[in-house]
């Protein structure tokens, strides 16, 4: 009984001060947007700090030590640093947002790597495969039909590298790779519809991108780090 009333206890602190970060992060946005200017806003921060946006509001560039001084800021001066920010974004962009809609294809669930966080790939084991050309086409003229102007494509890294059934699964459909496919599929969808395809393919060499660059509007890579200590063991 003992254990459960001190894991409820710790559960209820945690709560209680999860709740009041939450409040004090609404007051503070609150109040920044409430603010008649910045002026108001910067009134009690700290002076290096001032100098910093102010500095910046005004057209120049930061050190990277002052950069330093943003990432340390506190809740007490973050009103300063959101209104600054909400004043360059409407100097630079102006208020007017745009997006584009698209429709997510995942050609492929299947990869070669084994990112921990990842909730997408599956190993042939688990049900993953490569989508069939009428299952990639039916997805986008869905996607077209509720308004949307991308098609992205979101797959795998080069699973035919890791598992015999990711070849034998392109070979049935008359491929090497998935990078083929991808090109191909890619195709499909700009000639049966109206959608324009952005891929999320991994990793590529130039040859590969030059191939996808013929179908495709755009391409994307999720970047996670660029540290080499991480490569080394232990890292």
């Amino acid at each position: 009984m003992s254990t459960i009333s001190n894991e409820e206890n710790n559960t209820s602190s945690y709560m209680k001060r999860l709740n009041g970060s939450l409040i004090l992060s609404l007051d503070i946005i609150k109040h920044t947007f409430l603010a008649k200017d910045l002026n108001e806003v910067l009134r009690g921060v700290n002076d290096n700090l001032k100098k910093v946006l102010v500095k910046r509001l005004e057209g120049y560039h930061l050190r990277v030590d002052e950069c330093y001084l943003l990432k340390d800021i506190t809740f007490k001066d973050l009103p300063a640093l959101l209104m600054a920010a909400f004043f360059l974004r409407i100097k630079k962009k102006g208020r007017r947002l745009s997006f584009s809609k698209k429709v997510f294809i995942p050609l492929t669930n299947l990869c070669r790597n084994y990112c921990k966080y990842c909730g997408f790939r599956k190993d042939p084991w688990s049900g993953g495969r490569f989508l069939k050309p009428n299952e990639v086409l039916e997805v986008a003229k869905l996607g077209e039909k509720y308004g949307c102007h991308e098609a992205l494509f979101t797959l795998g890294e080069k699973p035919e590298e890791r598992y015999v059934e990711a070849r034998r699964q392109l070979a049935s459909m008359g491929y090497k790779n998935t990078i083929e496919y991808l090109r191909d599929m890619c195709e499909l969808v700009l000639s049966k519809t109206n959608l324009f395809p952005h891929s999320n393919p991994g990793i590529l060499e130039k040859d590969e991108l030059e191939i996808l660059r013929e179908v495709n509007v755009s391409m994307g890579l999720m970047l996670e780090n660029v540290s080499m200590r991480l490569c080394g063991k232990g890292g």
